[in-house]
């Protein structure tokens, strides 16, 4: 947050910066004012989110300061501090909208509670605002009027903004969980420094595609004020690069050339998606430039590479070990037409496939990867082996487990508790291996059980049998046991003795 000071008296000036230089906040001191006029003229060359002002200076007096600040600024705040505690100031002070009125000496703690005030402000003001130009930004990539966005209800300075689109491409190595809830919140403390900006505008968008793209919008106008956006971005996101490095993360960004105006985003969206595949035979934790790409010698080659690398990684992690197989020998035969060219070379592309799968390629041709993936198939064979066996031996736990407590109130919740896993899991393992749900498995033991009791001792009542096999109400039960067998229990009795 951009900050003016304006008072005559030097010494109060100086005070008043050590007192904010001490803040642990996100403020910049931008200039100082020793009276009215000289605080104008600062105000047009930096459009501040604050101002200090005292009220008794020479040639132009706080008051008119504010009043004429205003219209030079509007989106500043104000904050009086003044030696006197005149009623007429501050009522005056207060009908033009300030944010405070301090007395000095201003305490520390009265200080820094004013600027967190603003900051706050500041930043649920901004955030609003990035809410609404997510939304307008969602109107112009679902507008269907051939690019023509004039009727959105943009703001009218936002007609001239400069708009930059970021594709980001995250992943957890060789996982199939979403990464989008990390790479939004590494996106929040990118933007961060842009928030209490007013000419700028930034969000994060989920596109249908499955792509994450940032757009960053801002005033040309106002770069000489605060410097370019779009540098501070690209700062920032060079510094989450080194925080999020890690073996188990891994992050793309692809920048397009800026656009002039918005019309021209859905277009410049189209072509980052159709540059996507080649992330994968670049550096990971960089920001590369979607012009870059362009110049690859034999471009058509490394995309159909990029693309492969997609399929390969993703079948093998959905453990297609077919589709896997298939994939691995249409790569074999294209490896011909495939001349690699720099900057994109298979270095990345090997280091990509490291990440994603258990192998560890070498070599700088690809014909020398194919051994390696080809036992990575094997690998993926063994391990559904394995992991089908488990699942067999758990299925045989919750069978024995029925059998031996089918009489009483059981569920697949208890059961999972009993073996050490997740209820919702469990349930979809037992109907994928036994092709039944666990209630359905449940009822049919029981009502076996049932028919063995009717049949095995002729005596024994209904009620009994009943909560022999688990249920209190014999309504219930007859129903139950009607729907399975088709014949009420009396009936599968009489037929018996017959």
């Amino acid at each position: 947050m951009n900050i003016i000071l304006a008072d005559d008296e030097k010494l109060a000036r100086h005070v008043l910066v050590s007192m904010l230089s001490e803040m642990d906040l996100p403020i910049q001191i931008k200039g100082e004012a020793k009276n009215g006029e000289e605080l104008l003229k600062l105000i047009g060359q930096h459009q501040p989110d604050l101002v200090f002002v005292d009220i008794r200076m020479p040639k132009l007096n706080g008051i008119e300061s504010i009043r004429i600040g205003k219209n030079l600024s509007p989106h500043t705040k104000w904050i009086i501090i003044s030696g006197f505690n005149d009623f007429a100031y501050a009522r005056e002070a207060l009908l033009l909208g300030i944010t405070d009125y301090l007395v000095k000496p201003v305490p520390y703690s009265e200080l820094e509670q004013a600027v967190r005030q603003v900051l706050a402000e500041r930043t649920e003001v901004m955030m609003r605002l990035n809410r609404q130009f997510e939304y307008d930004l969602l109107s112009v990539l679902h507008s269907t009027s051939e690019l023509d966005h004039s009727n959105l209800r943009l703001p009218e300075q936002m007609k001239r903004y400069r708009y930059s689109i970021t594709l980001l491409k995250a992943s957890l190595n060789g996982s199939q969980e979403d990464a989008s809830p990390q790479l939004a919140f590494n996106h929040h403390q990118i933007i961060k420094p842009l928030l209490s900006r007013s000419d700028t505008r930034c969000c994060l968008i989920k596109m249908p595609q499955g792509s994450t793209i940032s757009f960053l919008a801002w005033d040309p106008q106002s770069e000489a004020i605060g410097g370019s956006p779009l540098a501070i971005y690209n700062r920032q996101l060079a510094f989450s690069f080194k925080d999020l490095r890690s073996d188990s993360f891994s992050i793309y960004a692809l920048q397009a050339p800026i656009c002039e105006e918005i019309g021209i985003i859905p277009e410049t969206i189209a072509q980052l998606h159709l540059f996507t595949p080649l992330l994968s035979l670049l550096p990971t934790g960089q920001l590369h430039q979607c012009e870059d790409l362009k110049q690859l010698d034999n471009l058509e080659g490394h995309l159909k590479i990029g693309n492969w690398l997609a399929r390969v990684t993703q079948l093998y992690l959905q453990k297609d070990y077919l589709n896997y197989a298939k994939a691995l020998t249409s790569f074999e035969k294209d490896l011909k037409s495939i001349v690699p060219s720099k900057p994109a070379d298979w270095t990345h592309a090997a280091a990509f496939l490291d990440r994603q799968l258990p192998c560890s390629l070498t070599g700088v041709r690809l014909q020398d990867w194919v051994p390696s993936l080809q036992a990575c198939g094997i690998n993926m064979l063994h391990v559904m082996s394995d992991a089908n066996r488990e699942q067999g031996d758990l299925i045989a736990k919750v069978i024995a487990y029925v059998d031996q407590h089918y009489m009483n109130d059981i569920g697949i919740a208890q059961i999972a508790e009993e073996v050490g896993m997740s209820p919702n899991y469990l349930s979809a393992i037992f109907h994928k291996k036994y092709g039944t749900t666990f209630t359905k498995y449940l009822i049919e033991t029981r009502m076996l059980k049932a028919k063995e009791l009717l049949l095995s001792q002729p005596n024994l009542q209904i009620q009994k049998i009943a909560e022999q096999v688990g249920y209190y109400s014999p309504r219930h039960f007859t129903k139950l046991f009607t729907q399975y067998f088709g014949s009420y229990p009396s009936e599968v009795r009489e037929q018996f003795k017959s």
